[in-house]
């Protein structure tokens, strides 16, 4: 009987857990993937991607696109922004933007062994995707269609 009651409280605990991940909110969760809050201070790519790779309990992408600013600024491109097709608007004004990527990983292993670096930082317009005039997902395809025209720019010369 004593086995039966432990299982109780835990299997609610659990319940619990997986409910509130299922109802986070999505602006709150592209936060923490996206928002670099304190421009002030140099971004370690490393120590902001722990807690997203804590969260899924792996190594998260190869290239990673952090923002530097407060997390109204990007809200607002919901609302400002140039809208484009399927709720993507892209900001009229620039944003810092850093790209990280995975320098280092034990896949197999602890999550803790996911290293990360600054690859490159520059002032861009960003693309985003609202829902409820939020933004829930950074169009980190558009950063990349950007990244190769100024490539094909800079071959031509």
């Amino acid at each position: 009987m004593k086995e039966r009651s432990m299982k109780t409280p835990v299997l609610v605990l659990v319940l619990v857990l997986v409910l509130a991940e299922v109802h986070a909110d999505p602006f709150e969760t592209f936060k923490k993937k996206h928002i670099f809050e304190k421009p002030e201070n140099e971004l370690n790519c490393t120590k902001f991607m722990k807690t997203d790779n804590l969260q899924e309990k792996k190594c998260r992408q190869d290239k990673h696109v952090i923002i530097t600013t407060k997390p109204d600024e990007v809200k607002n491109i919901c609302k400002d922004g140039t809208k484009g097709s399927h709720d993507h608007y892209t900001s009229k004004e620039k944003f810092t933007v850093i790209h990280c990527h995975l320098i280092k990983s034990d896949k197999d292993k602890d999550v803790n062994s996911c290293k990360y670096e600054k690859e490159h930082e520059e002032d861009d317009n960003i693309t985003v995707k609202c829902d409820n005039g939020e933004p829930v997902h950074l169009d980190e395809e558009h950063e990349k269609h950007e990244e190769h025209e100024e490539h094909e720019k800079h071959e031509k010369h």
